[in-house]
């Protein structure tokens, strides 16, 4: 009776580590589909960024963008 019970109790813990591994699980690969979404919409949308100093007595930086439309490139200063 004693190793039935000893059985039994191992029996539950192991099922409930399975359950919360399962969930975790679930988590995880939620979290990995949101991010590899993410990333695809970032790599598609991406924009290209760079900093150039344009006068070193003024000591001053501006950050640029290029974009690409068909065979143009345009180049925003931010």
């Amino acid at each position: 009776m004693f190793v039935a019970l000893i059985c039994g109790i191992i029996q539950m813990k192991y099922q409930d580590e399975k359950e919360m591994l399962e969930k975790e699980n679930q988590l995880l690969n939620e979290r990995n589909e949101l991010l590899s979404i993410s990333y695809e919409d970032a790599a598609y949308n991406r924009k290209k960024y760079c900093i150039r100093v344009y006068n070193f007595r003024e000591r001053s930086i501006k950050l640029e963008r290029k974009r690409k439309f068909e065979n143009y490139i345009k180049k925003q200063i931010l």
